[in-house]
This record gives structure tokens, C-alpha cells and sequence, in this order.
């Protein structure tokens, strides 16, 4: 697994999504969060995934994700 997806797991792990969706993939979740970067810093974010049982597992897959908005 690459740093980034291990990065919005540790983020959406435990948490409830915005908004979800039933698609026939999956259950499309949208999450607001907050996204620890490899030097340590954190961004704001908006990550869309579908959730699976695969197996009797459940997994995601990431969709996208958006960043969140820059402070002015």
C-alpha cells in the first residue's frame, strides 16, 4: 500500500462519513477531513471512497480526493 492510502485510512478510519450513497459498486462514502502528510503536516480534505464486502471483508477504494481550501 502506498503512503497516501495509508494516510486517508488512518483519516477515515473511526469516523462518520458527510454524506453516502448506495451505487451498484458499493456504498460510496464522502468524508471532511484531515490528511497527515510524509513531512508531518496535516491538510484539509475531502475524500470520496466506495465501501465492499469482498469475501466477507470490508475494504474501500479510493474514488478521489479533493484538498481543502487554502486559508487567504
Amino acid at each position: 500500500m502506498t503512503a497516501l492510502h495509508n494516510a486517508i485510512g488512518e483519516a477515515i478510519n473511526g469516523t462518520k462519513p458527510v454524506s453516502t450513497e448506495k451505487t451498484p459498486y458499493g456504498i460510496k462514502a464522502e468524508f471532511h477531513t484531515t490528511i497527515k502528510g510524509k513531512d508531518g503536516t496535516f491538510h484539509d480534505a475531502k475524500v470520496v471512497v466506495i465501501v465492499q464486502n469482498d469475501n466477507g471483508k470490508t475494504t474501500w477504494r479510493l474514488i478521489t480526493l479533493y484538498p481543502g481550501k487554502k486559508d487567504k
